[in-house]
């Protein structure tokens, strides 16, 4: 939500309303539009791996040129015998991947990456532990080009072609986050082979969906979920409201002052905020298919405190709360062994700027502040809201200046990157 006089947000209006003319007289003309609107429908046919336990599959769209992914991602989640826990049966395993347009069609090295992320005990033992993790672990990645596919005019479904992406696991899983690029870049001692593939289908149709369903029934006799585009279309439809906040966590720098911290197993924890301290519940859509929840944890590296993520989650703000909101990253070193913590580290990225305005897209240094267990359950905003957030601008304060629960280190610090995808809000860039 953003600060405007009546005659600004007047002038806003009318730039929307013009917008919405110019979009629906080109409907209207036929073409014009329909020829930029590009889909891709992605069908699950089959896994050939057995991995120890649950574990989630994601699919999303990657640009090698730009390093970035550019669609939200797919994600199923499986049982410990292999079994999809949604979508009514492994023949239903559909997606379809939206708002591509003329640019997206051009790419010229695009791929759609799968990564595998393993759910409880933190290494895989022969006999398994008495007590029940939930440690989400990396697992494997696998890429399939799919640049040339865009390109290929609608086809029946009886013509779509099934392809197989083979399964690799990271020589070290520090590099789990960057794996897709070593693999597409062929750089082998990065990585080894499963000897295992994922089989899917990729059916590139063109026009608007709303034609796309008319002409293939049978294609969407079930609900098929929708992945967007990260950011907005080239073309933006009458009546398309978005209001979609996608945080990518990047990585974590957690090593103390000596750099002689024991390397932990950090997990970050991320929710969304307000100034009252309550947690917006069930806003983080950890992705497309899965359901809402209040705050998303990150996958682990084991033994490490400067951690590699790349995970990106989409946030659903109201608009209207948004100036009263932040996100917040609490993370903690988990431990097989010993149950709770002593201390956590602690972040926050406002969705508001001072004046007003939306946070603009970009790549944020944190400052990450420590803090002492006793403090997790009643966390209150206001010890920490008034302090720098922003590392790349902002100094971490003195310790003299901070609450006694808390510290700061310069060399403590998460990186992050925002990308706010809305029809009702203004950004400064």
């Amino acid at each position: 939500m953003h600060q405007q006089s009546a005659q600004d947000m007047a002038k806003g209006d009318s730039v929307r309303k013009l917008s919405v003319s110019v979009i629906t007289s080109a409907v209207r003309r036929g073409s014009d539009v329909s020829e930029k609107l590009h889909h891709l429908y992605f069908r699950l046919c089959g896994f050939q791996y057995h991995v120890p336990g649950e574990f989630e599959l994601h699919a999303s769209l990657y640009d090698v040129r730009d390093d970035a992914f550019f669609s939200e991602r797919c994600v199923v989640r499986y049982d410990k015998n292999g079994e999809p826990t949604c979508f009514g049966g492994a023949e239903n395993l559909r997606f379809i991947f939206t708002d591509l347009g003329a640019f997206d069609k051009q790419r010229k090295e695009a791929y759609v990456v799968f990564h595998i992320i393993r759910i409880g005990d933190m290494v895989v033992e022969q006999k398994p532990s008495k007590e029940v993790h939930q440690f989400r672990r990396p697992f494997a990645c696998a890429v399939f080009p799919v640049d040339g596919i865009l390109q290929k005019s609608n086809q029946p479904a009886a013509d779509a072609e099934v392809f197989t992406a083979e399964l690799f696991q990271c020589s070290n899983e520090q590099d789990f986050a960057s794996v897709h690029t070593s693999i597409i870049k062929k750089q082998t001692g990065s990585y080894k082979s499963l000897l295992a593939r994922v089989d899917f289908s990729l059916q590139p149709f063109h026009g608007f969906l709303s034609q796309v369903r008319e002409a293939h029934p049978h294609l969407f006799q079930k609900p098929v979920p929708i992945c967007r585009k990260l950011g907005f279309p080239e073309v933006i439809m009458p009546g398309d409201t978005r209001n979609d906040v996608y945080i990518s966590l990047l990585s974590g720098d957690f090593k103390g002052k000596d750099n002689k911290t024991a390397e932990k197993n950090m997990e970050c924890e991320i929710s969304v905020v307000l100034k009252c301290g309550t947690s917006l519940e069930n806003c983080v859509a950890p992705g497309v298919s899965q359901n809402n929840t209040t705050s998303y944890k990150s996958f682990i590296v084991r033994h490490t405190n400067t951690p590699q993520w790349c995970e990106v989650m989409k946030l659903d703000v109201p608009h209207d709360i948004f100036p009263t909101a932040h996100v917040r990253f609490c993370s903690f070193h988990r431990s097989t062994k010993k149950k709770g913590f002593h201390s956590f580290m602690l972040a926050f990225l406002p969705l508001v700027h001072a004046q007003g305005t939306a946070l603009a897209d970009d790549e944020y240094n944190l400052i990450v502040y420590k803090c002492d267990a006793s403090i997790l359950s009643h966390l209150d905003p206001a010890q920490y809201l008034a302090l720098p957030w922003n590392g790349s601008v902002d100094e971490a304060p003195a310790n003299s200046q901070l609450p006694r629960s808390m510290s700061s280190s310069k060399t403590l610090r998460m990186r992050i990157r925002s990308t706010i995808c809305s029809t009702m809000l203004t950004q400064n860039y």
